[in-house]
């Protein structure tokens, strides 16, 4: 969230969802790169299974994409999915499966 060169584009995703989307990966996380897409993972402390969030970075095309789960509500996405690469959408599919 600090990194100058992408934090632009994640504030600007999240507009006054940013203080959630925060406290959402101050928790247990991990990531991994699938290829030139960055697959990241977290969680909020002590709830993880109520409330997540995926961060994808795509850094061929230097795209950001952003989901989150707040507990009890459903599932957000920035940008829309239909603006999301193959293998993102791919990704999130597999990561929202456990709420349905």
């Amino acid at each position: 969230m600090n990194y100058a060169e992408i934090a632009v584009d994640i504030d600007a995703l999240l507009g006054d969802d940013k203080d959630l989307f925060e406290t959402l990966i101050t928790g247990p996380g991990s990531g991994e790169y699938k290829g030139s897409l960055y697959v990241g993972t977290a969680c909020m402390a002590h709830n993880c299974e109520a409330a997540q969030a995926l961060i994808l970075a795509d850094t061929g095309k230097r795209q950001i994409y952003l989901a989150w789960k707040p507990e009890g509500e459903k599932i957000v996405v920035r940008p829309p999915v239909g603006e999301w690469p193959v293998l993102a959408r791919v990704e999130l599919r597999a990561w929202a499966v456990q709420w349905k």
